[in-house]
């Protein structure tokens, strides 16, 4: 899957158009800048729940549903719900933007010596070891192994 854009497919659910604005305030409310490639997706995109999962087979990988960013901070399962749900589980700098069918979250690292790097987070694990699987080194090459999961349809 190389294009960013998914809205096309009509394969997810997805939040309001955002834009720079949007962006912004969640930058100012992490302290950390996004990453262009995982911006740019947010801007096209602000996808929520998939109709048909995303999968990756290296490293094994099933995206159900990817956090949007809402206007509305009140709503569940957002990127602002789940930065604010996690902070005392993963470190200052690292966020959540989607799940897998297990609720375990895919984390983005926005730190500047790990910047990009998506990890899988262990709901089960407490502290440092829950995200030690690195599944990829940016959110490009993660998008790009993602292919639709046609047999959970």
């Amino acid at each position: 899957m190389r294009d960013l854009n998914l809205k096309a497919t009509g394969r997810i659910e997805y939040g309001p158009e955002i834009g720079d604005d949007d962006i912004a305030r969640l930058e100012k409310l992490m302290k950390y800048t996004l990453p262009q490639d995982y911006s740019k997706f947010l801007r096209l995109n602000n996808p929520a729940f998939c109709k048909v999962p995303l999968r990756s087979n290296k490293p094994f990988l099933i995206v159900q549903r990817w956090f949007p960013l809402s206007m509305n901070d009140e709503a569940e399962s957002t990127l602002f719900s789940a930065l604010d749900g996690m902070r005392e589980y993963v470190p200052d700098g690292v966020i959540a933007i989607a799940e897998d069918y297990g609720d375990h979250a895919i984390l983005l690292d926005l730190r500047p010596k790990t910047r990009g790097t998506i990890y899988w987070w262990d709901y089960y694990v407490s502290g440092p070891e829950s995200m030690s699987k690195v599944l990829f080194r940016s959110f490009s090459k993660m998008f790009a192994a993602l292919e639709w999961d046609e047999d959970e349809s």
